[in-house]
């Protein structure tokens, strides 16, 4: 996976959807941290290597994924 700059785990699990066709909401992400395997939340950003759970096979999917940091305004905000 290539992330851009501030991308989350939010912005790689829905990108992993999109390819895969996995609700995002059966995906998540895990890393080691201090000896443990821990499960990232939505809105960190992966620091190191990390493990996908939920996909069946990633035969389909590209060799490498192009991940962008997307960021949800209200209408206000954006405004």
């Amino acid at each position: 996976v290539d992330l851009s700059e501030d991308a989350t785990v939010q912005d790689i699990l829905m990108k992993l959807e999109a390819l895969s066709g996995v609700p995002s909401k059966h995906l998540f992400l895990a890393e080691l941290r201090n000896v443990q395997k821990v499960r990232l939340f939505s809105g960190e950003a992966p620091i190191g290597n990390f493990e996908v759970g939920g996909l069946d096979t990633v035969k389909d999917l590209p060799e490498v994924i192009h991940v962008e940091h997307n960021v949800q305004l209200s209408v206000d905000q954006a405004l």
